[in-house]
């Protein structure tokens, strides 16, 4: 039976940070990449949006994709996904699978109290 793994996603304005955890904690493969605007694909998008990684959330999408085919873990593999960072989390949802979500403004107010 394999260990159940777990996906950490962090996305900031500069950076989108992941990461894929054991289940005693131990980091098993990590991401850290400098994000770049995407210009909106308007009418040349293929209409199903994320599938074409044009805009940012598709890179977004994209780049998780290709994190977890690097450490070799599909979706199915994982036991829970946690995303924290802006508002895009919420806009994420269409896209990818987590089980919970963070804001950056309520963990900086749990990092201040």
């Amino acid at each position: 039976m394999k260990r159940p793994l777990f996906l950490g996603i962090d996305i900031g304005s500069t950076t989108l940070k992941a990461v894929v955890l054991s289940d005693d904690g131990e980091v098993l493969h990590r991401l850290y990449r400098r994000t770049q605007p995407q210009f909106p694909a308007g009418l040349d998008c293929a209409g199903r949006c994320q599938m074409c990684g044009r805009c940012n959330l598709g890179a977004v999408a994209g780049t998780v994709d290709e994190f977890l085919t690097e450490a070799g873990v599909s979706g199915n593999d994982l036991a829970g996904t946690v995303i924290t960072g802006s508002q895009v989390v919420e806009d994420l949802r269409r896209f990818l699978h987590f089980d919970a979500s963070i804001s950056e403004v309520s963990a900086h107010i749990a990092a201040a109290t």
